[in-house]
């Protein structure tokens, strides 16, 4: 939800302030510049198409500094991404999760806070994944390039065809696997019966779909025989 979606009562408006004040991932994404070349270089982007400020806006550049040291240069995707077309949003609180990439080493984190940078807390997918948004990735460098390309391809549309009445839609590519695919608790009921996998057998992907939902399996029947 968008803080110009509701009215707010005094409880919501303490709530509120008290969210924004708060350090996560979100505030740290949204106070860094969204204009580094280093993002424009990381997922390819030729800054000089009249696009590519759309297609970038998602992403931010991040020096994750250790006792003074630079560890890690991370660039950070806000997934969903604050509107930015008909004014940008005033907050950072509709961001649902960043994702923090590492494009020396195409690894990905999930930091839990600002400064939470280690190994994955958890396993899980992060995006967006339905029957127009049908692709699950398990190399971060292709999914945040691909998202780059959608938001581009969206905004040249968008300006082709005149439509300025249009919500900004996500605008994902689709999900990235975060972590251990065998870990990870699949949204088997809202996910599209047929999807795409890149960077990932799909074979892998059925059978960790498989295990994790666990069907039941006779084995045996009850005079003795077997199957």
């Amino acid at each position: 939800m968008y803080a110009d979606d509701f009215t707010m009562t005094d409880t919501d408006a303490q709530a509120y302030a008290r969210d924004l004040a708060t350090d996560t991932p979100a505030r740290r994404w949204w106070h860094l510049p969204y204009n580094d070349p280093l993002i424009a270089t990381a997922l390819k982007t030729d800054t000089t198409e009249p696009h590519a400020w759309y297609a970038l806006w998602p992403f931010r550049y991040l020096m994750h500094v250790v006792d003074g040291e630079p560890v890690r240069h991370l660039i950070l995707g806000a997934h969903p991404a604050p509107r930015v077309i008909d004014g940008i949003d005033p907050d950072w609180l509709a961001i649902k999760e960043v994702i923090a990439w590492e494009p020396r080493t195409n690894k990905v984190w999930l930091p839990e806070t600002a400064w939470a940078m280690g190994e994955w807390r958890d396993s899980r997918l992060v995006g967006e994944l339905s029957d127009s948004c049908n692709t699950v990735f398990s190399d971060p460098r292709a999914f945040f390039t691909a998202w780059a390309g959608e938001r581009a391809r969206w905004i040249a549309m968008r300006e082709a065809c005149a439509v300025h009445d249009t919500r900004e839609p996500c605008l994902m590519p689709g999900s990235l696997i975060v972590g251990d695919i065998g870990r990870i608790a699949w949204p088997i009921y809202s996910m599209p019966a047929r999807f795409k996998t890149i960077g990932i057998n799909p074979r892998d992907v059925n059978r960790a779909i498989f295990n994790f939902v666990h069907l039941p399996q006779a084995v045996g029947s009850s005079d003795g025989q077997r199957g």
